[in-house]
């Protein structure tokens, strides 16, 4: 375009612009018919799903009947600007009232913690001493009934009546 504008050598117009020499050598390649058909079939490929790339669409593409080559997909592809779209992380969710996970406090008496304690006795045999939950507020009281049974029934004196008098707690 500067050549014929102004009458230059091509060398001049080059160093002009800040191009390589060769740049200007090459005619834009012209896009056939197929080509923008193709084209045309990317752009509404990555809009029906646009979480899937080049190389599922050239499979689709081999499957629809298109006689294309890998590399003419990627090229293709790479030349209309297509992507897929980065995943984007979920918050975490936080704040008082939200639930968090299958231990999470999410109303009182919900959810309640037990720690059984053991103790070995002179005939070297293991008993359980009692269980201290750990989370008061937040509890099922069967669950404490269910403790205070299996103290009794392991012979723990005492803590079988706190534990139904707490409620396990």
């Amino acid at each position: 375009m500067l050549r014929e504008r102004f009458g230059v050598s091509e060398r001049r117009a080059c160093k002009v612009v800040g191009q390589h020499r060769s740049t200007q050598r090459l005619d834009e390649a012209t896009i056939d018919e197929e080509e923008q058909r193709l084209r045309a079939w990317l752009r509404a490929f990555s809009t029906r799903r646009p979480r899937w790339g080049w190389r599922r669409a050239w499979v689709q593409a081999r499957q629809e009947g298109w006689d294309v080559n890998r590399k003419r997909i990627q090229r293709l592809w790479r030349a209309e600007g297509l992507r897929v779209p980065y995943r984007r992380r979920k918050k975490p969710l936080r704040g008082v009232g939200v639930k968090v996970g299958a231990m999470s406090p999410i109303a009182p008496n919900v959810l309640w913690a037990g720690d059984f304690q053991f103790e070995q006795t002179d005939e070297l045999r293991r008993r359980q001493t009692g269980s201290a939950p750990k989370l008061k507020a937040l509890a099922r009281p069967f669950i404490g009934r269910q403790l205070a049974d299996r103290a009794a029934a392991r012979g723990t004196p005492g803590h079988e009546a706190e534990a139904r008098a707490t409620g396990g707690c």
